[in-house]
């Protein structure tokens, strides 16, 4: 009996595999035979003219995603300039992701597209999407773009939330808790909320199963938690970071999980948006949400730090190996969008075929270790062990 259940088991095990892989490789020809032409979902609305169709974006009164009466924070009149809704109906959805970008940032958004393509996250119950602002001109440092290719962008991939908000560093809490309430409203049926940032890599399937096994409850925000001088407000003045006195007196932060990604739930997001919308605004995003409003909310933190790493050659050195699961499920890609494409598109090989962790006696000749604290790119020199440097990738 015990040996006809592992079979069972085993080959409902193999079918499922295959089915995903089916997905991804049906996903791979697409992209293939499409050239950048292609639409992965049908346009709102499209019109014929001279034999060539042409996409429109749904009018903003026109449907139930696009709400006249919404409030953010302390913007009285908020609205969508773009929305998606991948929650729709009541589908189950064990994790929504919401990534933050910048309207530059589409080759970002692409790598994540092509290492976790919505086909296979959806076999998995995973929804994303991806959180811009109103396009800045005069913002510098990044790839200019004008809206109509954010338009274009959604049309093909109906995965943009665009709020009515200029796009800013100093603007990020709002497009933080415009996530938040965008879950609450848009995808309340989510077990889960993943926040994270569009140039960090994380593996989605290892994360959940720890926040998971952590049984992460209704008020809880699991993350890398801050600790020490990391809650102290930067005052010196030729930081991005500064924050004056008048901006804010005390002299620590209360408690926060550091916004490159952390794990909440609907409960607790709705409680961060409701205090949100009656406390003072302060733009460093992550502190505000997971530390200020969470004081507020009584949402609590659950440390989950060893598994995130700052050395974006940690994760360089897990692509090395594609039948070992990586240590670390979170890390910085420094912008590297090969990187971030490998990284997730190797989580998902490993979700499908159940890659093994890696073993202690390997883990000196599978990487370089760094033991310098990264500078403002995380390029970090390493150091030789057990006699061997492996070149980076």
């Amino acid at each position: 009996m015990v040996m006809q259940l592992e079979s069972c088991f085993l080959f409902s095990r193999f079918l499922f595999a295959r089915q995903v892989r089916n997905i991804v490789s049906a996903h791979q020809a697409w992209v293939t035979n499409c050239f950048g032409s292609c639409s992965t979902f049908p346009a709102m609305f499209s019109t014929e003219e001279n034999g060539l169709r042409h996409k429109r974006p749904r009018p903003a009164s026109a449907h139930r995603l696009y709400p006249s009466n919404w409030t953010l924070v302390n913007l009285k009149r908020f609205e969508f300039l773009l929305n998606s809704d991948p929650c729709s109906g009541r589908q189950r959805v064990d994790l929504l992701v919401i990534v933050t970008s910048h309207p530059g940032h589409s080759s970002l958004r692409n790598a994540f597209r092509r290492g976790l393509p919505t086909e296979a996250l959806r076999a998995f119950y995973i929804k994303r999407v991806f959180l811009l602002a109103r396009i800045n001109p005069g913002q510098s440092g990044y790839r200019q773009v004008d809206q109509t290719a954010i338009e274009e962008e959604h049309l093909n991939y109906n995965d943009i939330v665009q709020g009515d908000f200029i796009e800013s560093y100093h603007n990020l809490s709002y497009k933080h808790v415009m996530g938040l309430k965008y879950s609450a409203e848009f995808c309340p049926q989510a077990e889960l909320v993943l926040k994270m940032d569009d140039d960090i890599a994380v593996d989605l399937f290892q994360l959940l199963n720890l926040v998971r096994n952590q049984s992460l409850s209704g008020m809880q925000i699991a993350g890398a938690v801050m600790a020490g001088d990391e809650l102290n407000p930067v005052r010196n003045k030729n930081s991005k970071w500064y924050v004056s006195r008048d901006d804010y007196a005390p002299s620590t932060y209360p408690l926060f999980v550091s916004g490159w990604a952390y794990v909440t739930t609907v409960q607790a997001a709705i409680q961060l948006v409701r205090h949100a919308e009656s406390s003072p605004f302060f733009w460093i995003d992550d502190t505000y949400v997971t530390g200020m409003l969470a004081a507020l909310s009584g949402v609590k933190h659950v440390d989950i730090r060893p598994r995130f790493t700052v050395f974006v050659d940690h994760l360089r050195c897990c692509l090395r190996n594609h039948e070992t699961a990586c240590d670390y499920f979170i890390g910085p890609s420094d912008d590297d969008v090969e990187l971030i494409e490998a990284f997730h598109r190797q989580s998902l090989h490993c979700k499908i075929n159940y890659c093994p962790p890696t073993n202690e006696t390997d883990k000196p000749s599978l990487c370089v270790i760094t033991n310098h604290p990264p500078n403002t790119y995380n390029k970090l020199e390493g150091r030789i062990i057990h006699g061997q440097v492996i070149p980076l990738l």
